[in-house]
């Protein structure tokens, strides 16, 4: 916005200072050293991230299979947020999304983008709650994507919201970049096959594997800032909903390990669980408004095997 030449120098700059106050805030957002795309960009991501409510009721009844999931009421300073794309539910005390829920289109599994990272803080998030670059800047840890980019090839300004830190997980890197990759390559290639799925992504804190969500302050942190809490496992359920109506689900619980794990089918298919015992560890009704008979079945079910995709 441009001011008018004849303003005086003073008023000027007072004006100057509210239309700058008046900016959204994405465009303050903090964006970590080695983004590859443009800050135009970037502000123009970062503000789409801003939904009405409108917004969020399409991007709710667009990702959400069976109503919107709910949390323990044990549940603290946890929230949902939403995107065009996905939706997050964040938890402000460990700085991590606990889960993300989307629909995996088979145009967007199959859309090819080249990759430009541009990882930054949240700019809907204050900085008490928000993970930021510094939380990152340690030698251990891969800033693990829970909706993978790849999944958000349709479009840039899709990919670059992808790499905001409320979708960012501590991944050991032989996890992040192994089994957990693989994983999400198989997610889109049954997207493809199946022209579309339902897919859940989340992170587990159980260090002591009792099938019990850990307090929140026994979670192990990232050195040096101990801000953002480190998940023991991960998860996926993906679904398929035949023309019939008829439901297709597998699931996986995966140990967060610092190591490569062999042969990919035999590790997840050692590794699959069923929707309940996800929701009895994560505290978490994902599909509360299927018909009872019918999410019974859903959760229940442990599938024998992988999906085929040939």
């Amino acid at each position: 916005m441009s001011l008018p030449k004849q303003l005086h120098p003073t008023i000027a700059g007072f004006v100057s200072l509210v239309i700058s106050l008046l900016l959204p805030v994405a465009t303050l957002a903090q964006v970590c050293s080695g983004c590859e795309v443009s800050q135009q960009t970037v502000t123009k991501a970062n503000n789409r991230l801003n939904l009405d409510e409108t917004q969020k009721a399409d991007s709710e009844a667009r990702h959400f299979l069976g109503g919107r999931p709910v949390a323990s009421a044990s549940a603290t300073n946890e929230r949902m947020i939403h995107q065009l794309e996905w939706i997050t539910w964040y938890d402000d005390d460990l700085r991590v999304p606990l889960w993300v829920a989307y629909k995996l289109t088979r145009a967007d599994a199959s859309a090819e983008l080249t990759r430009r990272d541009c990882f930054r803080k949240d700019p809907r998030l204050t900085d008490a709650v928000a993970s930021k670059c510094e939380d990152y800047q340690e030698p251990i840890f891969d800033r693990g994507h829970m909706i993978p980019n790849a999944d958000l090839n349709r479009a840039r300004f899709a990919q670059t919201n992808s790499f905001i830190f409320s979708n960012m997980v501590p991944q050991h890197d032989r996890f992040n970049s192994g089994i957990w990759a693989r994983l999400e390559s198989k997610v889109r290639a049954w997207a493809r096959v199946a022209d579309g799925v339902y897919v859940v992504s989340g992170a587990i804190f159980d260090k002591d594997e009792d099938g019990q969500r850990d307090a929140d302050a026994d979670a192990d942190l990232v050195s040096p800032t101990n801000r953002v809490a480190i998940p023991t496992h991960f998860y996926k359920i993906i679904l398929h909903v035949r023309p019939s109506g008829f439901i297709d689900t597998i699931s996986f619980i995966l140990p967060h390990l610092d190591q490569s794990v062999g042969s990919t089918n035999p590790y997840l298919s050692n590794h699959i669980v069923t929707i309940d015992e996800i929701e009895a560890i994560t505290e978490t009704d994902f599909f509360p408004e299927l018909a009872d008979e019918r999410e019974t079945i859903v959760e229940s079910f442990r599938s024998p095997g992988l999906w085929d995709t040939q």
